[in-house]
């Protein structure tokens, strides 16, 4: 049995105040874009990709970690 813990938030805040909040957040939010099919890039870091047939992977596929930063500001 895997437990899962469900948060209800009738005003949930996206607003970051300390480096884990940062963590969690950007955490959350590229799960939640990865369960609908959306890849969470960083959009600083240039994403390197391989010639079709190198490195033994598919074509276009990267290697190495994944790493992406998510940058949002609150509007009121």
């Amino acid at each position: 049995m895997k437990p899962w813990l469900l948060e209800v938030n009738l005003s949930p805040s996206l607003n970051c105040d300390s480096p884990l909040d940062v963590r969690l957040k950007s955490a959350m939010l590229a799960d939640m874009l990865s369960l609908v099919g959306i890849p969470a890039v960083d959009p600083v870091i240039k994403q390197p990709t391989l010639a079709p047939n190198a490195g033994g992977g598919a074509a276009g596929q990267t290697q190495g970690e994944n790493r992406f930063r998510i940058k949002f500001k609150n509007v009121i």
